[in-house]
């Protein structure tokens, strides 16, 4: 993307307090640490495509810098869109890296297969969303009348559709339950979303996974649990915020 390798702990702080929003439980109370981190986002993203369009390099940011006023886009709505990309390239998936790694501990024979490349990192990848994704539910409005099990839901009552239920349920998924890269393939599943909703921010997401993934499994060997995972709450943006791991380098 083209942030400074040395400010990245800067904007992962700003990222980690702007994620609170997302996660209503942890929000209260705390309503102005992430208006204050989203104006420093912006201010650092504005900052950092000024001095891109002075002196470009090979990066989105100065990709981003140099067209945008040719498309037609202002200098603040180019630092909200390079801040969003840079929040939701790190929350969301340092989130699912977190899920990731979590399910595989429990299956030291499917991080070998990836690790060694007889399963394909790109659909591990892929049924690891499913299986669990760092967006448990998302909240949408009834645009007509319909029933669900018995019970009518009335044209603009609010609903909040578990992610997670559609994408283990056992009518659609041969394995629903296990991670399975072979048996579940053939069903697309949820985790970004689906038609107009869909998850801008996929392909850059995949790709984070894909990379974070090959290099843990072909450099470390199959890790083991140092103490239990600690979680945080299932509601918005959510993973493990600690997995304190056993892990040695492959011989």
């Amino acid at each position: 993307i083209g942030v400074p390798a040395e400010d990245r702990e800067h904007f992962a702080a700003l990222a980690h307090t702007i994620g609170l929003g997302f996660r209503p439980m942890q929000l209260l109370g705390r309503v102005a640490e992430v208006d204050d981190a989203v104006s420093g986002m912006l201010a650092y993203t504005g900052a950092l495509l000024d001095r891109r369009r002075v002196d470009p390099v090979d990066d989105l940011v100065s990709h981003i810098a140099t067209t945008g006023d040719d498309a037609g886009y202002s200098r603040e709505e180019c630092a909200g869109f390079l801040a969003g990309l840079v929040f939701a390239g790190n929350d969301t998936t340092r989130n699912q890296i977190g899920w990731m790694v979590t399910d595989l501990v429990d299956r030291p024979e499917l991080w070998d297969a990836i690790g060694s490349g007889a399963v394909a990192v790109d659909g591990a990848v892929e049924e690891l969303l499913r299986h669990r994704s760092a967006a448990p539910a998302v909240a949408r409005r009834a645009a007509e009348p319909v029933e669900v099990g018995g019970a009518v839901i009335e044209a603009g009552s609010p609903v909040l559709l578990s992610l997670w239920g559609a994408d283990t349920d056992p009518a659609a998924y041969e394995e629903a339950a296990d991670v399975d890269p072979v048996a579940n393939a053939g069903v697309p599943h949820l985790a970004f979303g689906h038609g107009p909703h869909h998850c801008l921010g996929a392909a850059l997401a995949r790709v984070e996974l894909q990379e974070a993934l090959r290099a843990l499994t072909s450099h470390l060997a199959p890790p083991a649990l140092a103490a239990p995972v600690e979680w945080g709450l299932p509601i918005g943006i959510t993973g493990p915020t600690r997995v304190p791991l056993l892990v040695r380098a492959r011989s």
